[in-house]
């Protein structure tokens, strides 16, 4: 298999620079091999200079086009045609280039082979690197030998080229350490993310805990002594209006408690569709003026978080309705977007609209409190004078509230 050398993300104006250096430097060690070489030609020496030219050209070229980085022997995908190429390409270069140094060793012909040594060590394994070297090392010598050049400079040609062979595995492993490196701090990332996780779930989950405790036990047992107390009042034949106000008061813990239970299943994460409890709401408020809900878009799962925004938005606005507008009409719409979700509930005018200062009901905190919410969610709420009369409230959150993003 080949080296995982290179490194994944390189801009293309490093792949740019990385290829026109490699060009770059290949006309300088091919002129020179002309210009200090034998020449090329058809016969003797200038035909297997030429030959070894050109193979060496066509590897160098090989090389850098199927490479990845413009760092020397930028490792490719295993396995596929352009592996192949890259390995033959290393080949060629390598053997070609020595050969042609073995022929004209007073040229710069050498940096030919030596660059197809130091990128085999980076992109083959340790085995097919050293063979390629003997073979390389071979063809210099077949040179040496063939024209009758220096056994000296031939040694010292492969003494450089077994440093280049030690040098690129040398640098091919600093690279792997690298990366593992990174891939170990990405996954250490990872996990402290989980973690933090792992602690908002738990904290969340004792809150959750906390509040059915003391809330809900203490509103279904109030619920319990107000069913008992209108019993009691029945059978004394207490006055309509005294049952009428224990019947309110009975109806309000019974929400309260289903509201504690909802806050509790958005906590542990268990709420449930929005639309269905969207349409809840309006189901509930119909029983004191008109109401109609409109949900648009593909409707996909959201987080608790955003679930629980949304609710509260909508119950804030049917409550000030109630209070500000008695009987008047709401128009709750929820449009689910691709990059964002929109809920807006419209209150048209009723007989009993006083000021229309809808922030100010419930101490004034409503809105201000579900305007926070909406900006810890990367989102914001907007609450004014509706264009036809009437008041209308609109929150927008990003889509990335959606639930496992």
């Amino acid at each position: 298999m080949a080296r995982a050398a290179g490194r994944a993300g390189t801009s293309p104006a490093r792949l740019v620079a990385g290829v026109v250096v490699r060009l770059a430097a290949l006309a300088v060690i091919a002129c020179g091999s002309v210009t200090f070489g034998p020449g090329l030609g058809g016969t003797g020496r200038q035909l297997v200079a030429l030959v070894c030219t050109a193979a060496a050209c066509a590897g160098w070229l090989g090389w850098t086009a199927t490479s990845h980085s413009p760092s020397a022997g930028a490792a490719v995908p295993a396995g596929g045609a352009a592996r192949k190429v890259l390995w033959t390409s290393v080949s060629l270069l390598s053997v070609s280039g020595s050969v042609l140094a073995g022929v004209s060793p007073a040229s710069p012909a050498f940096a030919l082979g030596a660059t197809g040594i130091f990128a085999a060590a980076l992109v083959l394994e340790a085995v097919p690197a050293v063979g390629l070297l003997v073979v390389s090392v071979a063809g210099m010598a077949i040179g040496t030998a063939v024209f009758g050049h220096s056994w000296p400079l031939f040694a010292a040609y492969g003494a450089a080229n077994a440093g280049l062979l030690l040098g690129g595995f040398n640098h091919g492993q600093h690279r792997a350490r690298l990366a593992q490196a990174e891939e170990l701090a990405a996954q250490t990332r990872r996990a402290q993310e989980e973690h933090r996780l792992a602690g908002v779930l738990a904290e969340r989950t004792r809150i959750a805990r906390e509040i059915h405790d003391v809330l809900a036990h203490s509103l279904g047992a109030l619920a319990v002594q107000l069913d008992a107390t209108d019993a009691v009042l029945e059978a004394e034949d207490a006055s309509a209006r005294s049952r009428e106000n224990l019947r309110r008061a009975h109806r309000l813990a019974v929400d309260g408690l289903a509201e504690t239970r909802r806050a509790i299943g958005a906590l542990r994460g268990e709420s449930s569709p929005l639309p269905d409890q969207l349409q809840a709401l309006v189901a509930q408020h119909r029983e004191h003026a008109a109401a109609h809900l409109a949900v648009t878009g593909v409707v996909r799962a959201l987080s608790s978080d955003v679930v629980l925004a949304v609710v509260r938005t909508a119950q804030e606005a049917l409550t000030n309705a109630t209070k500000h507008a008695p009987g008047s009409r709401s128009d709750l719409a929820f449009a689910f977007g691709q990059d964002r979700i929109v809920f807006t509930a419209t209150t048209s005018a009723g007989p009993a609209t006083g000021s229309g200062v809808l922030a100010g009901t419930g101490g004034g905190y409503g809105l201000t409190g579900l305007t926070e919410r909406a900006a810890l969610l990367g989102g914001e709420l907007d609450a004014g004078p509706a264009p036809g009369g009437g008041w209308v409230v609109r929150l927008v959150l990003p889509a990335a509230g959606e639930a496992g993003t």
